[in-house]
């Protein structure tokens, strides 16, 4: 090994412009030897030299590990899933995250990939492997969650044509929750929102990259019509060159509870995105409309609320320039990810639970005297949550 080592090393020092394989042959060669330190600087190496070269990535995981750097491990990870459609990936980081965090946090990972990818024999399996391991899941229902989750994966979106045929899928998911309450489609991308959030909070200033986020608001009569319409849009693909979401409301004073979002970067594109919406002509739809960024911005700037090409629209002040370098030293640039599939995945299911939950929950107690405020509470996602979000709907 030391020969190979020498003769890969040599081969660095001597070539002018040493490719990718050589770097990836060096690190091989040094992670063999047990020197994992070593061979992740030959492997960090080659993927600046060429960043298609996912069998380097995947060694370099592994040199991670061995040097006990799983937290690194699996960030990185996180990215390369991001940015490939690579199957083993997954995998690899499906195992990491099995091993180094818990079996729950694996199961959300890869069931996430599932929106936007194809998942193949070996991922369902591992995938339900995982949901044995869930310590509340070890159960005599453990059997059956598996293979209601192994018939689900598998099943065409148009199967659950409206709420009531979920039934028997939130029978045998007993005992699985998210806390998660929105559905995404369309495009998948990080708009920054938490960042933005802290810092308004921090300084009351609205970042600048928020002057130019607009989203038009679809409004819905029931859980049912934003059900079946959710469903029909994921699978028709509508519109998935944008950012959109299916949600129930949970805020107080925001209107309408059960609500789509699709977001854009100009108002031009916002309304043509509305046109879109208005020429579906679903009676379920009850109104739609374009907004600018979030609502609590316009409680403190209320002219914010208004479009650009609305008189009186607020601009971004001057004055906010400092806190905006300070907090962006570079512009804001939300990364545009994938196209989601058309599949079913483990989330939408247990999402949908939530949104059964809430509605039960949200229409036994329209009683006189209680505040939108109280309805809105998260006690609404307290113990009593729990039971009700696994009756039958």
């Amino acid at each position: 090994m030391g020969i190979a080592i020498t003769c890969f090393e040599k081969v660095l020092e001597l070539t002018s412009a040493p490719s990718s394989n050589d770097f990836a042959n060096a690190g091989l060669a040094r992670r063999q030897n047990g020197q994992p330190k070593l061979a992740k600087n030959h492997f960090e190496c080659a993927i600046v030299n060429n960043p298609a070269n996912l069998d380097a990535a995947k060694n370099l995981v592994l040199c991670m590990l061995d040097a006990n750097e799983s937290n690194q491990a699996i960030i990185f990870l996180e990215k390369l899933n991001e940015q490939h459609d690579d199957s083993e990936l997954r995998q690899l980081e499906f195992k990491t995250q099995l091993h180094y965090r818990s079996p729950l946090s694996a199961v959300e990972t890869l069931d996430s990939y599932f929106r936007y990818h194809s998942p193949n024999q070996t991922e369902v399996e591992l995938l339900l492997q995982g949901l044995k391991l869930i310590p509340t899941l070890v159960t005599t229902a453990t059997t059956d969650v598996c293979k209601a989750h192994n018939d689900m994966i598998r099943m065409m979106p148009s199967k659950f044509d409206n709420l009531n045929s979920l039934a028997d899928i939130i029978t045998v998911t007993k005992g699985i929750q998210t806390l998660q309450t929105q559905v995404f489609f369309g495009s998948e991308a990080d708009l920054g929102c938490s960042k933005h959030f802290s810092v308004f909070n921090a300084t009351k200033a609205i970042p600048k990259y928020c002057f130019s986020c607009f989203k038009v608001q679809v409004d819905f009569a029931s859980i049912n019509d934003l059900f079946a319409v959710t469903q029909n849009l994921i699978q028709r693909k509508f519109l998935t060159q944008y950012i959109q979401k299916a949600m129930i409301e949970l805020r107080y004073n925001t209107g309408s509870r059960y609500k789509i979002f699709a977001y854009s970067r100009t108002e031009e594109t916002a309304r043509q995105i509305c046109e879109a919406y208005k020429s579906l002509m679903i009676p379920g739809i009850t109104n739609i409309e374009i907004k600018r960024g979030c609502s609590e911005f316009s409680e403190v700037y209320p002219n914010y609320k208004l479009l650009p090409s609305e008189a009186g629209s607020m601009r971004f002040p001057a004055k906010w320039t400092t806190t905006e370098k300070k907090y962006y030293p570079k512009p804001f640039s939300s990364i545009k990810g994938l196209s989601r599939q058309t599949r079913v995945t483990l989330s939408d299911i247990l999402i949908y639970k939530n949104w059964l939950a809430f509605r039960h929950k949200y229409e036994s107690i329209q009683t006189p005297g209680l505040t939108e405020r109280e309805i809105s509470s998260l006690k609404i996602f307290g113990q009593n949550f729990i039971t009700l979000n696994d009756e039958k709907p």
